[in-house]
């Protein structure tokens, strides 16, 4: 199984990297941080996530959506 996931996985972070989401490093930390949190999965990791992402979006107001990285 994952030897079937994992050229999927590879090929997209390497699309996700050819497109910079924002010109702002402290907008990019934030939805980084945003998405670590997001992945824990709990009820306040959840709400830890939307906080850090709301920060990314206060920082650069431009900053494309979660939905572009998981096309």
């Amino acid at each position: 199984m994952v030897g079937a996931i994992a050229p999927k996985l590879e090929q997209a972070e390497i699309e996700r990297t050819k497109h910079k989401p924002t010109e702002s490093l402290d907008a990019y930390d934030y939805f980084l941080r945003d998405m670590a949190s997001l992945y824990q999965r709990t009820s306040d990791s959840t709400c830890e996530a939307l906080r850090l992402y709301t920060r990314a979006t206060e920082l650069d107001p431009g900053f494309p959506g979660p939905s572009r990285y998981f096309d």
